[in-house]
This record gives C-alpha cells, structure tokens and sequence, in this order.
C-alpha cells in the first residue's frame, strides 16, 4: 500500500480544503498554452500530460498523495482514504499502514498529516493528537515522529540491520527506515521502507541539526550525519542504476536542496558548505544523460527527474552557465520527441509538477541558445 492521506473532522473540515489544493491545476493548461506558443521545449510533453491526468482524476483518488499533486482534495475520497490507516505498535514504537502493511514510503503518513490536517483551521504541530479511525483512538503526532527517529537508520554494508549493534557505516550510506511489529501468529516481524519523507520532516522540523540521538539500532544519528552521509552519497555515485531499488534516491535533489538551505541560514562557525550547484552539476552529468530506460521504469525515472529539474530551477542559488541551460533545453526537446512512448500510471503526476516548475521557471533558460 502506498502512504494513506489523514483528514480532519469536525467544524473545522470546511476550511480544511482550502490548503489542501497545492498546484491549482485551472492555471496549468494557461501555462502550457503559453509555452506552447512560444515553443517552449517540452510543451508538446506537457499537452499529453494534461490531457493524460485530467483523464485519471477519478481513478487516482484511490492514491491520494500522488492525486493532491495535481488536484484539489474532495472530503469524501479524503475520509475514504483516511479509514485504511491501521496504527500497529511494538514497545514505544508507532508503525503506520493499512491491512495490507506498513506504508511503502517511511514518514509518509506523518508528512502527508502534517502537510493537509488543519486542527482548528491551522497548521498542525506535533503536540497535536489525531483521531484514528480505524483504531478508534487519538495518538499524539509526536509519539509518531519520535518513534520514527527511532526507526531511521544508516545501513552498513555487508551487515543485516539487526547486527548493526551502534555501528556506523565507513563509506556513505543512504539511510533507511526499519519497523518492526507484533506478528498475529507471535513474535516480531520487520519491514524495511526508504526515507526520504521522514528526511524531508528533519530537515523542517529539528531545530538543532547537530543535536544527536539513538535508534533503535544504538547508532547515534543526527541530521547532520544522516544528511551529509545522504550528500556525499548522491555526489559520489556515478550512475543511476540502482535508483529504483530505494525510491530516496529519486527524491534526494529535493532533500539535498532543502538540507543546504538550512545550513545557508545556520549561523553555527562550523557549518559545513553544501552548494547547491554541486547538486546540480551531479544532476546534469548522471541523470539528464541517461537515455537506455524503457517502459513504466522510462515514466518512474522520468518523471522524478523533471520534477528534480524543478527544484533546481526554483532554488535561486543555482547558478547556469550557457551550457548548461543548452543541455536542459536539448534533453527537454528529446522528451518532445519521444512521441511513441507511453504516458501511464499514477506516477504521471510528477512529470505535471515537474514541468509545472520549470515552465514557471522557463525565463532561467531563456539565453541558451549557441
């Protein structure tokens, strides 16, 4: 199951669906319109995509967090959503999912609650207590985010996560999640998921990055660590072939960005120096030269890395060359002419909200012609 959106109730619910809508999609097909006549590259791409998901509206209420990529939240298919969240607990620990399991995506639950809940017309905070329905009692956001710092963990090579005993890796390591839960027949059962929601929600909501704890593991983690292990992760790797075994890696551009940006605002002496543009010159040399994807891994990896492509341009501390910008307009006019590929799935959304940014941005790009 992927992550399961959680809604609010009560007087409230009303005011809830303004905030919920975060790209409002009447303005896309103007935008479009607009780089279409100026021939904007990936116009031709962004017609199929609007035309695609506009087509699926009533079938991707079923996955409603990629659904609110695109569309505004009706509070029927919210409350539908919402009654298949399962809480399951081991010890202290908080494991969300459904029937079917944990969430596929680690943090998600708790990113996309505090992203879309508004208790008493406002933002939540973690002090916050939600009713689950499906358990017919109300948790503590909190209680759920501690529980995931417990969970999170940097893997060590060649060690299975129940060995790992305190260690921490010697080479750069993506970090993982790890829950456990009691098994209907007995005993512990464990699951894995990626990270990268749960790493976005530190990033925002630490207040001191250096500030360390233990996982459940014994490691001793901060932000810092698991962010700069992330960083030098990214920039080191070559090749993007084992992306699609943790679904992070398709996420980090948006993750790194918003790590450095803290670290930009941090007035410690010995913050570390995270430039953007390190990020992006990855970017550009990894994946906007991979050309051998076919199929639905052709639409997963495409997607995110126009969405990526996004977040670069958004960010005002990416600096462009000349050749650069003529790179990004070369892979974008190639995407216009993969007319014979198939646009399919639920993953579509990201090539909405990733060329939604990048025509927002398409001025950035503007003077890259030789």
């Amino acid at each position: 199951m992927r992550s399961v959106a959680i809604a609010g109730s009560g007087p409230s619910r009303g005011l809830l669906w303004l905030w919920i809508c975060l790209l409002p999609v009447a303005a896309a097909p103007t935008r479009a319109q607009e780089a279409a006549e100026i021939g904007f590259p990936g116009s031709a791409l962004g017609a199929r995509v609007e035309t695609y998901v506009r087509s699926q509206q009533a079938a991707w209420k079923a996955d409603l967090p990629h659904y609110a990529m695109v569309f505004p939240i009706e509070p029927e298919a919210f409350d539908a959503y919402m009654a298949q969240v399962l809480l399951r607990f081991d010890g202290r620990d908080v494991v969300l999912g459904s029937a079917d399991g944990v969430e596929s995506h680690g943090g998600g639950l708790l990113a996309f609650l505090l992203g879309h809940w508004r208790p008493d017309s406002r933002l939540p905070v973690l002090t916050d207590r939600f009713w689950f329905e499906r358990n017919r009692s109300r948790l503590e956001l909190a209680q759920i985010y501690q529980a995931h710092r417990r969970q999170i963990f940097l893997p060590v090579p060649g060690r299975q996560p129940d060995e790992i005993d305190g260690e921490l890796p010697k080479t750069p390591q993506l970090a993982r999640m790890q829950f456990r839960q009691r098994a209907p027949t007995g005993g512990v059962v464990s699951a894995e998921a990626d990270s990268y929601s749960f790493l976005r929600l530190l990033v925002e909501r630490e207040e001191d990055l250096s500030s360390t704890w233990v996982n459940r593991l014994g490691q001793t983690l901060s932000v810092d660590l698991l962010l700069s292990q992330a960083w030098d992760h990214y920039v080191a790797k070559s090749s993007t072939d084992d992306e699609l075994a943790d679904h992070s890696k398709l996420h980090l551009v948006e993750v790194l960005l918003a790590f450095s940006r803290r670290h930009a605002s941090s007035a410690r002496p010995d913050a570390r120096l995270l430039d953007p543009n390190e990020i992006k010159r990855r970017f550009l040399a990894v994946e906007l030269r991979r050309t051998d994807c076919e199929g639905h891994e052709w639409v997963l990896r495409v997607g995110h890395y126009l969405e990526s492509l996004g977040h670069l341009l958004d960010d005002p501390r990416v600096e462009w060359r000349a050749d650069e910008k003529r790179q990004v307009m070369d892979w974008l006019r190639r995407l216009d002419a993969a007319v014979d590929r198939e646009l399919a799935g639920v993953e579509v959304t990201h090539f909405w909200k990733g060329l939604h940014s990048i025509q927002e941005q398409r001025a950035k790009l503007a003077d890259s012609t030789p």
